[in-house]
């Protein structure tokens, strides 16, 4: 697609200067934006224009220790007369410990797309086309976090805990921060530590899924937790 907004706008003013005070048809409109662009455009026009019905995109989710995140997409339509929309779709992630976000593209070439990136900072939810680029209904999202390593030897229980948290950790000679963040990356939370086995009142937080962030010195892990 025109993926240049001097191109884009060009090609309109052209286009106008061309029809102007006539009628014209999609296949003259398409084949005027070839001309002027250079572009191939008929199989987005086949499916986008003559087509019929619309995609709905799900997403699965796998982010390793490292960061390394593998992405599964699949794409299913309205209707069986267009089977597969090709469009580059905008993937947002938004990171934990309120980290932040990014937004990628990624070219969609068939109904299920694999892609794998390198990431900052663990995932704490993921948006399909955060800025309605595209006509699609949204399907399944599913993200699975794989445990940050724990240099601490931390322990944190009960979990699931109604009331209170008790924090166990190895290294006693340096005081320990916990910080307890929430599933939009807020901070609920924190709490400094000065001895192994101590209680962490969580008594009036609400009942959820939360992340307990642990530092002591330069070594940090993190750990899920659920509020009942």
């Amino acid at each position: 697609m025109v993926d240049n907004d001097d191109t884009f706008f060009g090609f309109l003013q052209h286009y106008t200067d061309t029809f102007r005070g006539k009628t014209a048809t999609g296949a003259q409109f398409r084949d005027a934006m070839e001309d002027y662009t250079g572009l191939d455009l008929h199989p987005f026009f086949e499916q986008w224009y003559y087509g019929k019905g619309h995609p709905t995109y799900s997403i699965a989710c796998e982010q390793n220790a490292n960061g390394q995140a593998h992405f599964t997409i699949t794409q299913t339509t309205s209707n069986s007369a267009t089977p597969f929309f090709s469009l580059p779709l905008e993937i947002k992630v938004n990171y934990a410990n309120a980290q932040g976000d990014s937004t990628f593209r990624v070219p969609i070439t068939s109904n299920t797309s694999y892609f794998n990136i390198q990431l900052p900072y663990q995932i704490s939810s993921i948006e399909i086309d955060p800025n309605s680029w595209i006509i699609h209904l949204e399907g399944e999202i599913t993200l699975g976090i794989d445990e940050l390593k724990n240099d601490l030897d931390l322990v944190v229980g009960p979990n699931p805990s109604e009331d209170y948290l008790q924090v166990h950790f190895k290294k006693t000679n340096t005081p320990m921060t916990i910080d307890i963040f929430d599933i939009s990356g807020r901070l609920v939370l924190s709490h400094r530590l000065y001895q192994s086995g101590q209680h962490i009142d969580i008594s009036h937080l609400p009942n959820a899924y939360y992340l307990v962030k642990a530092t002591q010195g330069p070594a940090t892990v993190s750990k899920k937790i659920v509020k009942i």
